[in-house]
């Protein structure tokens, strides 16, 4: 019996110690059932969204709001919540970076800038089509 209970004792603890990290994760933004490679990628990635979206105040210091450097900035947050899968940027950015880029190459310009981001966010339309 003394053994059960201590086997008993371990699983709770092996129970609770996964909540804790599935709470961990969550807090973070993390996806609970990747692992390994993609876990990788993943934070990368987040990490690289992070680090974009702090340095779009920094160009607008520089640049005017307009400027394709800005819109670039906002077409690869777009692109990354789109992998990240974060409808709300990423339609934002994407709708944001495509006015932008309108303003900077013309509204009816074929810049691959242009179509990169009409693409992305129409295939974000169809796959976020409730946000």
């Amino acid at each position: 019996q003394e053994k059960i209970a201590t086997t008993l004792e371990s699983m709770n603890d092996a129970v609770a110690r996964a909540e804790q990290y599935r709470a961990q994760l969550e807090r973070q933004g993390l996806p609970p059932r990747i692992s390994g490679h993609d876990r990788d990628v993943w934070e990368i990635a987040n990490e690289a969204w992070r680090y974009i979206n702090s340095s779009v105040s920094l160009y607008q210091l520089c640049y005017h709001s307009f400027h394709p450097v800005i819109s670039y900035q906002h077409l690869m947050l777009g692109k990354l919540s789109f992998h990240l899968g974060r409808s709300k940027a990423c339609m934002e950015n994407l709708e944001t970076a495509l006015h932008g880029l309108a303003v900077a190459f013309g509204t009816h310009s074929r810049h691959f800038l242009v179509e990169a981001a009409e693409n992305l966010l129409a295939r974000a339309r169809r796959e976020f089509p409730l946000d």
